[in-house]
């Protein structure tokens, strides 16, 4: 999709190696795609700080549209989409 969408192909991932990481269809997939796995070391979020404040970001503008529409948390996912879609259409610093 990445590649669809971009024209580029993915090298690299890192991760934190959590169970969704390491199931048998994304490894095939990694595999045939030929993309290298790096994992960051366990409990150690400082060692992937881009990704975590990424992470902490999208989380941030999630509660804040969730609070501001009197939703429930269970609108939380479509919530965090539409803030990953927001996020993407903003200027980078």
């Amino acid at each position: 999709m990445v590649k669809a969408q971009l024209g580029k192909k993915i090298k690299l991932v890192r991760h934190d190696g959590a169970l969704e990481f390491r199931t048998n269809s994304l490894q095939e997939f990694y595999e045939d795609e030929g993309i290298e796995q790096q994992t960051t070391v366990p409990y150690a979020h400082q060692t992937n700080g881009t990704a975590e404040r990424a992470i902490r970001t999208i989380v941030t503008i999630n509660r804040s549209m969730l609070h501001h529409a009197k939703l429930e948390k269970c609108f939380w996912a479509e919530a965090a989409m539409t803030a990953i879609y927001v996020k993407n259409r903003l200027p980078s610093p």
